[in-house]
């Protein structure tokens, strides 16, 4: 699957399931970054086909290269249910196997970004508008709301959400500051109840 399916539906699911940062942190690890196994089939790619190719799209899809470590596998099913069982926690096995499914269901019925996909992007990101909405109109004030104050409420909820889960410590104490300046805006200018 696109690596934005990916983290649209590990967003969503932290949110339904209102998985604090620890366990959000986790959720991601699992369900989004692992596929940065695929920067491993890197070096063999550009060795079998030179650095132009890594230029050329139809070549980097349509080629012998294993882009995926055994973490895709069903050997992995043991160590992450170890790590599962080490954390005490769910998540880890539950995002993996989510992750798992989502590129078996591409790779077994759909092609490489295929229009089933893209439709799925296009109702994740619907679903994801709609769950900030309900948000939105539970905590601003009926006269308060307008589509303006909505596009900055759900961009400083986005933001905070992924400098809660990626503490970055030089970024995000500089970034926290500018955004409990405009928290602070925001509830001049008809924010929160």
């Amino acid at each position: 699957m696109m690596a934005f399916n990916h983290i649209l539906v590990v967003v969503i699911l932290i949110k339904l399931l209102h998985l604090d940062r620890n366990e959000a942190f986790v959720a991601i690890l699992f369900g989004v970054l692992l596929d940065l196994d695929h920067l491993m089939g890197i070096p063999a790619y550009i060795g079998e086909y030179g650095w132009v190719a890594v230029f050329n799209i139809d070549s980097l899809l349509h080629n012998d290269v294993q882009w995926k470590s055994s973490m895709h596998g069903t050997e992995a099913f043991l160590v992450v249910s170890a790590i599962s069982l080490l954390l005490r926690m769910y998540i880890p096995l539950l995002f993996w196997a989510l992750h798992v499914l989502m590129d078996w269901i591409q790779v077994s019925y759909w092609n490489i970004v295929a229009w089933p996909e893209v439709l799925l992007v296009l109702g994740f990101t619907a679903l994801m508008f709609y769950m900030e909405r309900r948000v939105y109109q539970e905590s601003v004030r009926e006269e308060a709301r307008s589509v303006g104050n909505y596009v900055r409420f759900v961009w400083v909820r986005t933001v905070s959400f992924w400098l809660d889960v990626f503490p970055v410590k030089r970024i995000s104490q500089g970034c926290r500051k500018a955004w409990e300046k405009e928290k602070k805006r925001w509830k001049r200018f008809g924010g929160e109840r």
